[in-house]
C-alpha cells in the first residue's frame, strides 16, 4: 500500500509520482479508453463506466494491474501465490459527496 501523503493540482500530477511506486512488471489498465468505447458501442450500462463516470463523478481514473507469481519461489511471507492486485487513482467530484468535502460512505465501500 501506498503510505505516503501526495499533493498535487491535478491527477496527472499524482499519476506521475505514483508510477514512481507501482512495482515493476505492473500493467496500465486504460480505464478512460474503456469508458469512452463502452459508451460508444452501447456496452457501457455498468456502475462504474456508464453511472458513476463523467463531470462531478469519476472525473479521470489511472489503474494498474499486478500479477503475482503462481508459485511461493520469491514471495515475501505476507504474498500469495497467484493474487492480483489492483491499484486505482481516482479524481473524484462533487456529485459523489455524501457530506461536503467527504465521499459518500457507500461508494467508498463498493
Amino acid at each position: 500500500p501506498i503510505t505516503r501523503s501526495v499533493r498535487a493540482e491535478s491527477v496527472a500530477d499524482v499519476a506521475k509520482q505514483v508510477e514512481g511506486l507501482v512495482p515493476a512488471g505492473a500493467k496500465e489498465i486504460p480505464c478512460a479508453q474503456m469508458a469512452k468505447e463502452m459508451r460508444k458501442d452501447g456496452t457501457g450500462m455498468t456502475l462504474i463506466f456508464h453511472t458513476l463516470y463523467g463531470p462531478g463523478k469519476i472525473q479521470a481514473a489511472k489503474m494498474w494491474r499486478i500479477d503475482r507469481p503462481t508459485t511461493r519461489d520469491g514471495l515475501a511471507d505476507d504474498e500469495e501465490p497467484g493474487h492480483t492486485e489492483v491499484w486505482l487513482l481516482m479524481e473524484l467530484g462533487d456529485q459523489i459527496c455524501g457530506h461536503p468535502e467527504y465521499i459518500h460512505g457507500g461508494f467508498l465501500s463498493a
